[in-house]
């Protein structure tokens, strides 16, 4: 792998010429102290990030380093050379490079790779590399929609004020970033299709007056009912069933508390005929019944 124009310190980013369309962004120094220290963000924050379109020349080499790495390749290929290997990646692949690991990667000449890139830091960021199996360097993922939501969520931070709480929230976008990655990892290795929850969640929203066809749902997911059941539990702790009721005692609260409908009336809105199994699914839940709740919420 040619070296020409690489870096051989700790650079946080190459030097490669970026386009209009590309996004480059190095947390100031200042910011970076902040979440050092700060209770809310030391455990894991951002160092810099960005997102290289179809990165032809792009090339990078590390003798080391101090900061821990991800990249994703959204499209295209790229060349990775670690732990005395070369290596192909290709879209959909992460790589994963903890601090301290000698490395280098390229764009390929012909079909040059589109990478969103991250590092990152904190007290807690050798247990998050540890949680994306950091050892394997590349894994991969299916191609999900909500991997360049969440980079895109990060690379928003550009635009914003240089605030404190801007970079806060930002060093706990990086959290979801990362879990949400790992989730998708696991699912993979287990042969399960990752669930979109967010569309589930909406199809319940949808149904919120009703009875939870889980047939109808599982076909949503192009699962069969019992793979279904097992791969919901296993994202949300809760069964199909659980969380859809969930869903209806929060609209319940949702009604009770900007409405005057009476109770039998909200029993209805949320899918229950019996008003006093209702109230009694919702003490049970709330430890309240639904009239005090009410009253509580007007004291």
């Amino acid at each position: 792998m040619s070296t020409t124009g690489t870096q051989n310190g700790d650079e946080l980013t190459s030097r490669w010429p970026l386009p209009e369309s590309g996004v480059r962004f190095l947390v100031p120094p200042f910011l970076v102290e902040l979440l050092r220290t700060h209770p809310l963000s030391r455990d894991l924050y951002p160092l810099a990030f960005g997102f290289y379109p179809r990165a032809r020349g792009h090339e990078m080499r590390r003798r080391s380093h101090v900061t821990e790495l991800l990249i994703y390749c959204s499209e295209g290929i790229g060349h990775l050379e670690v732990d005395g290997q070369q290596r192909q990646v290709q879209a959909g692949d992460i790589v994963l490079l903890p601090a301290g690991v000698e490395h280098a990667y390229a764009a390929d000449a012909v079909d040059p790779w589109s990478p969103y890139w991250l590092h990152y830091s904190g007290e807690l960021s050798a247990d998050y590399a540890k949680y994306l199996q950091a050892e394997r360097r590349v894994v991969s993922v299916p191609p999900h929609p909500r991997i360049v939501n969440d980079f895109q969520d990060l690379l928003s931070l550009r635009r914003a004020s240089l605030a404190a709480e801007t970079f806060i929230h930002g060093a706990n976008r990086v959290r979801l970033l990362l879990t949400g990655l790992a989730e998708m990892i696991v699912s993979d290795q287990r042969g399960g299709k990752l669930l979109d929850l967010d569309y589930l969640v909406k199809v319940m929203h949808r149904h919120i007056d009703q009875e939870l066809d889980l047939t109808a749902l599982a076909s949503e997911a192009n699962l069969s009912k019992y793979h279904f059941i097992r791969r919901f539990k296993a994202l949300t702790g809760h069964t199909p069933i659980q969380y859809f009721i969930h869903l209806k005692l929060q609209y319940a609260c949702y009604l009770l508390d900007t409405s005057h409908l009476p109770v039998k009336n909200i029993a209805r809105r949320v899918g229950y005929e019996d008003q006093y199994y209702f109230s009694r699914l919702f003490k049970q839940s709330m430890g309240l019944s639904p009239q005090h709740y009410r009253h509580y919420r007007n004291a």
